[in-house]
């Protein structure tokens, strides 16, 4: 298990934060739904995605990658190479990162699956965007700040 603490300062103009959660979109598989992400990452007329919005925050909890080895159970459903797929989820969660709101990356067992061949796709994403890494179960402290008042979270994660 790993534990990790996060603080979140909660702008004078707003009341809350949100922090959602990122998980199983599957890149890479033929039935990744582009539309149905870009609505959650872009956003549409009247909601915005999490990637303009300054005031959430995202944990990812696995398999946003198909990765699909040779040997692996759904193989013939994979729709792109592996370093396809690591490479567009690592560009999408770029932005979000720079803006320090991407708080951990959790992997799942899509992911796990390559560590067979000795690589460890979510590792080598949350080194690149310079993130905590999680492999298993992660405790995260969160301390929301709002005009010099504290308020403390723990939350427990898992893909």
């Amino acid at each position: 298990m790993k534990i990790i603490d996060f603080t979140i300062k909660i702008p004078r103009y707003k009341n809350f934060t949100e922090i959602t959660i990122l998980g199983d979109i599957h890149k890479g598989n033929k039935y990744f739904d582009k539309e149905e992400f870009s609505l959650y990452y872009d956003g549409s007329e009247g909601h915005k995605g999490f990637k303009d919005d300054p005031n959430m925050y995202v944990i990812t909890t696995g398999d946003l990658m198909e990765t699909a080895l040779k040997d692996s159970p759904g193989v013939q459903d994979q729709s792109e190479w592996i370093e396809d797929q690591f490479i567009w989820v690592r560009e999408k969660l770029k932005p979000i990162t720079q803006e320090g709101r991407l708080i951990a990356v959790i992997e799942g067992n899509h992911e796990h699956r390559a560590t067979r061949n000795w690589i460890r796709t979510t590792r080598l994403l949350a080194h690149d965007l310079d993130v905590p890494y999680c492999a298993g179960y992660l405790l995260l402290n969160i301390h929301l700040i709002k005009n010099e008042k504290i308020r403390e979270y723990k939350i427990a994660l898992h893909h």
